[in-house]
């Protein structure tokens, strides 16, 4: 039997494809923004984006890096949360 000639989806640049749900990507813009220009942001988050423009990047990469940083702790705490969960029977 011959391979498929079906290509596979082409990546966006955050990293999903075009057939894929894109409903939580507004949420982690809406969570790294405030992070770094509301009126209550953190130093940490303001000391990294300096340190990207010192390096030449864009604000949007570094947003962009900055939603990345934000799936993945939040991938971990779920993570973490399923180990603890016990489940009825």
């Amino acid at each position: 039997m011959a391979p498929s000639a079906r290509r596979p989806p082409a990546r966006l640049r955050d990293g999903t494809s075009s057939s894929s749900d894109t409903s939580a990507i507004p949420d982690r813009y809406n969570a790294v923004v405030p992070q770094v220009y509301g009126p209550r942001s953190y130093p940490d988050t303001k000391a990294y984006m300096q340190r990207r423009l010192a390096e030449r990047r864009t604000k949007k990469e570094i947003i962009r890096c900055l939603k990345h940083y934000v799936a993945r702790q939040l991938y971990k705490t779920l993570r973490a949360d399923l180990t603890t969960l016990t489940l009825r029977t």
